[in-house]
């Protein structure tokens, strides 16, 4: 879950406005600079364990001259091979070069949760959420990690836009999952045909809605102590 939460790492990266030349000529610097290191075999180019295959040769490398690309980039590929540790120095160097980037944040963020650092994952993706809260891809891995957290109560603060509605159709069906969980049926309802109104076409908006429907009848006819009500239907 958390890892198909922000997408494609080095996609993303390209949000942050980074230039195509400019983020290939940094590629083939870094590229050159570990072909240098000896990361070559008899053929004369790199080997598939070294410049392209590994980050190690320039994870402990500090460029404090060069841009934030350069440790994006270094950073992508550490987390690629696996190399976490390598990743995070790379990405809070970067984030100390660019303060006010939100993605920096959800990326340092990704990391800390893949080391089930849940508290820390929080922490930073809140930091990311403050500095853009117009990335909703962003928003949505915020609140995964508060359900991850069992913090139900902050998911619809990062779920709901200014005019009250979910700010996506993903935000929507999580919001209606977290509000049927915890009972609020109508409110549930309400998300749901909110959702079939902005994509009629969506089998899965009239799945939600009908599921709604019956858990909010089964409330209404029978006790809540007595009976089970249906677990929420949520499309996959």
């Amino acid at each position: 879950m958390v890892d198909r939460a922000l997408g494609s790492p080095l996609r993303r990266s390209c949000a942050l406005g980074l230039g195509a030349g400019r983020l290939v000529g940094i590629f083939l610097g870094v590229w050159l600079f570990s072909w240098g290191l000896g990361c070559a075999n008899s053929s004369g180019w790199p080997s598939s364990s070294g410049a392209l295959g590994s980050a190690a040769g320039v994870g402990h490398v500090h460029r404090p001259e060069l841009g934030t690309e350069y440790d994006v980039l270094v950073g992508e590929l550490a987390a690629r091979d696996g190399q976490f540790g390598l990743a995070q120095a790379a990405f809070e160097r970067a984030a100390e070069k660019d303060p006010t980037s939100g993605h920096l944040q959800y990326r340092l963020a990704h990391l800390a949760a893949q080391h089930d650092e849940i508290g820390r994952a929080v922490a930073l993706a809140e930091r990311g959420f403050a500095l853009n809260p117009e990335d909703i891809e962003g928003r949505l891995f915020l609140a995964r990690l508060y359900l991850v957290d069992h913090r139900e109560h902050a998911v619809e603060t990062v779920l709901r836009g200014d005019d009250g509605l979910p700010v996506n159709s993903d935000a929507a069906l999580l919001l209606y999952q977290v509000l049927l969980e915890q009972g609020r049926f109508q409110d549930a309802l309400r998300t749901a045909k909110q959702l079939q109104a902005d994509e009629p076409g969506f089998l899965g908006a009239a799945m939600a809605v009908a599921a709604a429907l019956l858990a909010g009848s089964y409330r209404r006819h029978s006790s809540a102590s007595s009976v089970d009500l249906p677990q929420p239907l949520v499309p996959a």
